[in-house]
């Protein structure tokens, strides 16, 4: 608790002076470091899945009928793909989407 305090006290300093274009910069960051969290967050939920089903990259490649490559861009966070792929890895892998809110943990 008393880091995040010191994180906000280093923020009102930093950002003294900050125009409403800083700002909007400030945020639209912001939004994209959370958006490559979550990522990296979803690469390490897939290659633990991968792993305690022992399947390959390749394997499970072969089953969502996807190159290795692509399935490697997609579990390192640097693929945008389909609505369509997600949920049929998240199948195959016998795993579910939970919706909750940002604020609510999972």
């Amino acid at each position: 608790m008393g880091e995040n305090k010191d994180l906000q006290w280093l923020l009102a300093e930093i950002s003294a002076g900050w125009t409403d274009e800083d700002w909007d910069n400030y945020k639209a960051m912001q939004t994209a470091f959370k958006a490559e969290a979550e990522r990296l967050r979803l690469g390490q939920v897939l290659r633990r899945r991968i792993a305690d089903l022992g399947l390959t990259q390749k394997q499970l490649a072969d089953k969502l009928g996807i190159q290795p490559s692509e399935l490697s861009r997609i579990i390192t966070g640097k693929a945008n793909y389909s609505a369509n792929t997600h949920l049929n890895l998240l199948n195959v892998l016998g795993l579910k989407v939970q919706y909750v809110p940002a604020n609510q943990a999972a």
